[in-house]
């Protein structure tokens, strides 16, 4: 496979090198066969300084241009975000849940999927996006799986915001290459949309209480102020991504809590 990754950080360096390893070639934009689409700015600085998303949202729609006038056969993998969805109307969220203007980041992410569907739909430019939830592994250290494990081995007082009831799906980093690389293998002809995370929910107190259990540590926790603007329920429906993807999460909440225990 030809591939192209456009964006930085740490999702695009693992995916580089997973592709690298199964003796697939990155190439130029216009020789390859599979976009992978990273460019974007993180949620705080989307939020802090909106008037960024412009930037980001003209450097989308040169490169949706330029694959519908030099480059039309080749496949546009995009991660988007589950916080599309905004405060869950329904639960488990799927694809189809009505989506909902949370803050800047959001915006920003629905935007740019709104794009991708009408250049696929106008100009059947093959394209993918991936909503990830929650994405986590030894590398990602702003995790809030990460941080709590970090601090509990250290024997500070973990700080949990609000009520602790609020519900998230983590996915570790490497279920997401995962996903990437079979929607670079799908031969769909329009746009398609998939959630991705472990299919697990957990709420952040019961996040605590396996870190405990699992590292076999005492914790010392303390409730805090809930963080403003926060969305407290995230239980995503991945059953159309086991479906049409055959993406099988390999990685639970257990074996995530266990992997980043070891490494940190």
């Amino acid at each position: 496979m030809k591939y192209t990754i456009l964006g930085e950080g740490k999702l695009c360096k693992h995916l580089k090198e997973t592709l690298n390893k199964k003796g697939n070639e990155e190439v130029d934009v216009s020789l390859t066969e599979n976009i992978f689409y990273f460019i974007s700015e993180p949620p705080i600085i989307l939020n802090d300084n909106p008037i960024h998303s412009a930037g980001f949202i003209t450097a989308l729609l040169r490169t949706l241009d330029y694959i519908r006038l030099f480059n039309p056969n080749a496949k546009f993998i995009f991660t988007s975000t589950g916080s599309v969805y905004g405060e869950a109307l329904l639960v488990p969220e799927n694809e189809r849940h009505p989506l909902q203007i949370h803050d800047f980041y959001n915006l920003h992410k629905i935007t740019s999927e709104n794009y991708i569907e009408l250049y696929s739909k106008m100009y059947n430019i093959q394209s993918t996006i991936l909503r990830l939830f929650n994405i986590c592994g030894p590398e990602y250290k702003d995790s809030v799986v990460t941080k709590f494990i970090h601090q509990a081995k250290n024997k500070e007082t973990l700080k949990i915001d609000g009520d602790g009831e609020q519900i998230r799906s983590f996915t570790h980093i490497e279920d997401v290459i995962q996903s990437l690389i079979l929607a670079s293998e799908n031969t769909h002809k329009r746009c398609k949309i998939y959630n991705i995370s472990s299919g697990e929910y957990t709420s952040l107190v019961q996040l605590v209480s396996s870190i405990a259990r699992i590292c076999n540590i005492e914790i010392c926790g303390e409730f805090v102020s809930e963080r403003p603007n926060e969305i407290r329920v995230f239980k995503p429906d991945i059953s159309l991504a086991r479906k049409e993807l055959k993406f099988c999460p390999k990685y639970n909440l257990e074996k995530i809590i266990g992997e980043i225990a070891n490494e940190i």
